[in-house]
């Protein structure tokens, strides 16, 4: 009879601690599927900007003097700091002194963030001088406000 008892008890444990390993390793996969973030709004601090290298030289594509490519991620969040998935931004650059609305390139033209908030863009410049970058949300066509965003300072 105890045997029967303890047979009973043992199945009933494995049983129960089965599913709730299978529940636990079902939940993450299926968590990102369920996130609705394309008409979310980025979050101003939980959205951030990363550049690297921060200081690059000037040059010409193509010529002996290539310039020096930065890479620029944008990392959009909402307020609760979930990524905002299959956004269209695109990134504008001011460089000071004044200069050429063509004096800093910047590749591709626009793109989606990814599968985990994040677009990509890679710059360079023919002129020295202080780039100010701003994303723009390609849906509403408005500057996406991020609280800091780092510039890049192109040299000779």
């Amino acid at each position: 009879m105890k045997d029967k008892t303890f047979s009973t008890l043992s199945g009933l444990f494995f049983l129960i601690f089965f599913v709730g390993i299978t529940a636990v390793a079902l939940e993450s996969p299926l968590s990102g599927r369920f996130i609705k973030a394309s008409n979310a709004v980025p979050h101003p601090i939980k959205s951030a900007v990363f550049i690297s290298p921060q200081i690059g030289k000037i040059g010409y594509e193509g010529s002996a003097k290539n310039p020096q490519k930065i890479t620029i991620s944008v990392l959009l969040r909402d307020a609760s700091a979930n990524p905002i998935l299959n956004r269209e931004i695109t990134l504008a650059a001011k460089l000071t002194p004044e200069a050429p609305p063509d004096a800093v390139t910047i590749t591709p033209n626009e793109t989606k963030t990814n599968d985990n908030g994040i677009a990509l863009f890679t710059i360079t410049s023919r002129q020295s001088g202080k780039a100010e970058f701003t994303a723009i949300d390609l849906k509403t066509n408005t500057p996406i406000d991020i609280q800091s965003i780092p510039t890049v300072e192109f040299i000779e």
